[in-house]
């Protein structure tokens, strides 16, 4: 009996309590904010644990888990940069290894100082193809020298020089004048067909090559995409005789003479005008390495 009788009580208590809650002033409640505090301290130690576990176990902890897995993936990534970055420095380093061994073999008759120099800057104009290095007349540089890429490739000549810093004039710009060289048909001999190149402005030598025939058949000697341009002109240092220009990549017929052929030579290495370290190749015996070792 006492059950129905508090179902049926319960309901209007609670109703009377709220609208003594809207009419009451606030001053009269003090009891109940009181009461909502003794509630508060009671509830607060185990609220914590609580929310703690709630949110682990909740929808939030799959933005956790996205966050750690962020972090971990950015820690890896910059381990990955690293290691690449350490790879490509010892590539480079054994690069410069492999051509200054090389370069001693070619030393022979032409002995020279051979020096690794960081590239500081570059001249305004792209087109110029001025490189800045960092070395000059306290190492031994002067206006004999070249300077090299990587694998030996002629990068161009040294046309300044100051006490700490030279400037080096690329083979490929446009102000750069017009090169002798040698298209190798036989790569162990220096014998090939002569050609006259001039920098075109986009990365390329291009020009005539001289007539040749075969003594035997008679028959034009032509050249081949994909062969070997070595230096032969007798104004640049003996030093850098038969170093390599590039490789033939392509061949027209001249538009003058239908029966002789335009080659368009491209560097080994591209841009040259944007590598962060050269070689330079310095006689060391300046003034008796120029015009073909003539004294």
């Amino acid at each position: 009996m006492q059950t129905p009788l508090i179902q049926r009580v319960l309901p209007v208590t609670i109703l009377i309590l709220g609208a003594l809650a809207l009419v009451v002033p606030g001053r009269y409640q003090w009891w109940a904010t009181s009461l909502g505090s003794t509630v508060t301290v009671l509830v607060a130690p185990v609220s914590g644990p609580v929310r703690a576990v709630a949110t682990w176990l909740g929808p939030n902890r799959a933005g956790s888990s996205d966050e750690a897995n962020r972090v971990f993936e950015d820690e890896l990534e910059r381990i990955k940069s690293e290691l690449l970055r350490t790879q490509q420095e010892n590539d480079r380093l054994r690069q410069t290894i492999r051509d200054l061994q090389s370069g001693l073999a070619l030393q022979d008759n032409a002995p020279v100082r051979q020096l690794e120099a960081p590239v500081i800057g570059t001249g305004s104009d792209p087109g110029t193809g001025m490189l800045t290095v960092r070395a000059g007349t306290r190492e031994g540089v002067n206006t004999d020298g070249v300077a090299l890429a990587p694998g030996l490739q002629l990068l161009g000549r040294v046309v300044a020089v100051a006490e700490r810093t030279s400037t080096v004039r690329s083979i490929t710009a446009k102000s750069s004048e017009a090169i002798t060289a040698m298209i190798m048909i036989n790569s162990e001999v220096a014998d090939g067909l002569r050609c006259t190149l001039t920098p075109v402005g986009d990365g390329t030598l291009r020009g005539p090559v001289s007539d040749r025939r075969d003594p035997g058949t008679n028959s034009p000697i032509e050249p081949v995409a994909g062969q070997l341009v070595r230096l032969d002109d007798p104004l640049w240092p003996r030093s850098s005789r038969m170093l390599k220009l590039g490789v033939v990549e392509s061949v027209e017929p001249s538009p003058n003479q239908p029966l002789r052929r335009i080659v368009t030579v491209r560097p080994t290495v591209l841009e040259l005008d944007r590598l962060s370290d050269v070689i330079l190749w310095t006689p060391l015996e300046p003034g008796n390495d120029k015009a073909g070792g003539a004294k």
